[in-house]
């Protein structure tokens, strides 16, 4: 466990680092793939930078849901973030962006999928410094803040999310998927992964030994994989009425 780093003989939380470098990470992917999405660079970086803030708001409004009387007996702090509440804020942002820039919906939040797995991976590297978000206690894996083994839950879901992040990008840019579906399977993908993953982990059980972020998991992964059928018979009726 290393929660802090040392840069200069300032110490920064691991946590912080290892996010404000995903980010760079994610502005950098924005731009190089910024030609895919039929964008120039820059405005793929000022996307990017819209998506964060969308991110942020998102991800922090679910975390006072979550914990709300919690909340209420500490103050709002700027540590405490639910990231599913990433996979809901986004397409509303997107929604509103893509009316005000007159820019297809489903573009914009394929362009989204790509950066946000970059970023999940590079926070999850933070957790596993920091030594939160942990497995089980266990005889072997990471050190967790309260000084014990925990299984590697951290590591694994960001290789995970690497993975899932990479599979999407190169169905996507071989013409594998329409517009609109890899932001679909992201949520399908993800949501599958974390649900999995969730039962590694410490977690307030709500009922039948599923937490909150199960509930979550599974509401992303049904969405997606429903919406993503849904358009996909739409289409090839679309198709046949059209050579019909």
């Amino acid at each position: 466990m290393l929660p802090f780093i040392e840069i200069g003989g300032s110490y920064i939380d691991s946590s912080l680092f290892f996010w404000g470098f995903g980010i760079a990470v994610m502005l950098v992917v924005y731009a190089v793939i910024s030609g895919r999405y039929g964008l120039k660079w820059y405005a793929a970086i000022l996307w990017g930078l819209g998506l964060l803030l969308a991110e942020v708001v998102g991800a922090k409004l679910l975390y006072i849901a979550e914990n709300f009387s919690h909340v209420l007996e500490t103050g709002l702090t700027f540590s405490g973030f639910s990231f599913f509440g990433i996979m809901f804020s986004v397409p509303l942002f997107a929604l509103l962006y893509a009316k005000l820039a007159r820019v297809p919906y489903g573009q914009f939040l394929d362009f989204a999928a790509t950066g946000i797995l970059v970023e999940l991976v590079f926070y999850r590297i933070g957790c596993t410094f920091v030594g939160c978000c942990g497995g089980f206690v266990s005889s072997w894996g990471i050190p967790g803040d309260d000084g014990l083994l925990h299984f590697p839950v951290q590591p694994i879901e960001a290789a995970a999310d690497l993975a899932l992040g990479a599979v999407l990008l190169v169905l996507k840019l071989k013409g594998k998927l329409q517009r609109g579906e890899q932001y679909l399977l992201y949520m399908a993908g993800y949501g599958a992964l974390r649900f999995i993953l969730e039962f590694t982990r410490i977690r307030t059980v709500l009922f039948a030994g599923l937490s909150i972020s199960h509930i979550w998991a599974f509401m992303a992964c049904v969405v997606g994989i429903t919406v993503f059928i849904i358009r996909r018979i739409k289409n090839k009726r679309n198709s046949e009425h059209v050579q019909t």
